[in-house]
């Protein structure tokens, strides 16, 4: 497979995987595909099924020398919303800063966040920016506040905003505060918490993000209930195994005087607190002021440990045999010795 870099995508072969290039702060390059393209390239290819494609994907990765992050809701649809990443050692690093910045003299867009992935049940997330996923630089106080407290102030705050926003109208959940390294919050889709007679969703407040604003809490805490609201009225505010905020969830954050930004990725799921928002918490007097926050360390990325393709080519008819394994082989039509290309 002849893999090229292309200023609109990846080309394998005489397949163009069309998308866009992005470059993090780390000079890291990660590639994402346009919507759609997971069913162009099966086509394109003429491939009889994912598993065909899958093969394909891991010989084409394996050639990038990159990684590629499927993490959309199936586990078969390679390159739709999913990413690549080329690091500065990549073979393919000097190719990708002269197609995009020297050729072009292109622009960048701004650097987001790779498509993330759920744990358990973390179910409808809003996500942190990169920026925001640093250690808090604050070390615990020696008087230090208990856990149950902060979670006593978050069930106050539900109560304060289910009043301000909801006509006190929602059923108070089961808060919880758990490491979510990846997520300010979620709200679960099911109720999971059980009791004898009862059973409740369950809000979560990642335990990474405590320390934050109180502001910037309560905006999570109120993007949550958002949720639950339309849980409990059966809105669809979100599609694609509820991971895509849609145009509904937009219009409920904004009744609650919340601003919804965008991403193609994840679509309305970052809110944050205006001023009109704020000012009423002020009014009611409220302020989370939490000392500490968990930190929950970056795993460092191991390397591949994946051999690479190698072609065995005949010297008299040419005839190619691709294969990861070291080999010996002998040319059935000449009867001579395949020779080894890297």
């Amino acid at each position: 497979m002849k893999i090229k870099i292309m200023y609109n995508g990846i080309k394998c072969d005489k397949t163009l995987i069309t998308g866009r290039f992005y470059k993090k702060t780390d000079g890291t390059y990660y590639f994402i595909a346009k919507p759609g393209v997971a069913i162009q390239f099966i086509n394109k290819l003429e491939l009889d099924s994912y598993q065909e494609a899958k093969k394909f994907v891991e010989e084409m990765e394996s050639l990038l020398g990159a990684e590629v992050m499927n993490d959309s809701d199936a586990m078969t649809d390679y390159f739709e919303d999913d990413c690549i990443y080329f690091e500065p050692n990549n073979p393919f690093y000097n190719e990708i800063e002269t197609v995009i910045t020297k050729k072009l003299g292109m622009q960048l867009p701004e650097a987001r966040n790779a498509p993330t992935t759920s744990t358990v049940a973390p179910d409808a997330q809003e996500g942190p920016k990169a920026e925001e996923r640093k250690a808090p630089e604050q070390s615990l106080p020696a008087e230090t506040v208990a856990l149950s407290d902060v979670i006593r102030k978050l069930e106050e705050l539900f109560d304060l905003l289910n009043k301000l926003y909801f006509e006190s109208k929602l059923a108070r959940p089961v808060i919880t505060v758990q490491s979510t390294p990846k997520s300010f919050g979620h709200c679960t889709t099911k109720k999971v918490w059980k009791t004898e007679g009862d059973s409740y969703y369950e809000i979560n407040i990642g335990a990474e993000f405590l320390n934050r604003p109180s502001e910037k809490t309560a905006a999570t805490m109120c993007h949550e209930m958002i949720h639950l609201y339309c849980r409990e009225n059966e809105l669809k505010e979100t599609c694609q195994g509820v991971r895509y905020h849609n145009k509904l969830f937009k219009e409920e954050a904004e009744k609650r005087e919340l601003e919804a930004g965008y991403d193609r990725a994840n679509g309305y799921t970052h809110t944050a607190p205006t001023e009109a928002f704020t000012s009423k918490l002020r009014e009611a007097g409220y302020a989370l002021e939490v000392p500490f926050a968990r930190y929950t360390p970056e795993k460092e990325k191991v390397a591949s440990t994946r051999n690479k393709a190698k072609d065995y080519i005949c010297p008299d008819c040419g005839q190619k045999v691709r294969s990861t394994a070291e080999l010996n082989l002998i040319c059935g039509n000449c009867e001579v010795v395949m020779i080894k290309h890297e």
